[in-house]
């Protein structure tokens, strides 16, 4: 499941979270005059998050030095910086294909591809940096992502 990016519910989705914070924005057909229960609070509250940039999106992150990423860790994005910001490991594990650590987060859509993300893993305050990914990790046995 982890490897190949894959939601569980309770941890990484659930009725409080939009579905374009967890990869899931393709299930809603918002583009033709469809209408269906919920469509104008979905609407209305993706427009809000983006004006007031509260908008979040999912990641995968990998951490390639010894430990394991796991539920509820802090991401620090930009760390001692006026652009700093905070995401939150919504499911973390070993990953046996990868023989690394790696992790589903929700982080602020705002992410750049070159901001510094970090884990404070054992909560002390000693930051390990991490890399953010696009899901899944895995796709058929084969790694999705450059070494």
């Amino acid at each position: 499941r982890m490897e190949a990016g894959m939601n569980l519910y309770g941890h990484d989705m659930n009725e409080d979270v939009s579905p374009y914070e967890c990869n899931m924005g393709w299930t809603l057909a918002l583009k033709d005059d469809r209408d269906f229960i919920g469509r104008d609070a979905m609407v209305s509250k993706r427009k809000q998050s983006k004006d007031d940039n509260t908008a979040m999106k999912q990641v995968g992150l990998l951490m390639t030095s010894r430990g394991v990423l796991r539920e509820g860790m802090e991401v620090t994005i930009n760390q001692g910086t006026d652009k700093e910001q905070k995401g939150i490991i919504t499911s973390g594990t070993f990953s046996p294909s990868l023989k690394n650590s790696i992790a589903i987060a929700r982080v602020p859509a705002t992410l750049a591809e070159d901001d510094n993300v970090q884990i404070d893993l054992r909560g002390k305050g000693k930051f390990v940096d991490v890399r953010v990914l696009k899901l899944p990790f895995v796709r058929n046995g084969k790694q999705q992502f450059d070494s």
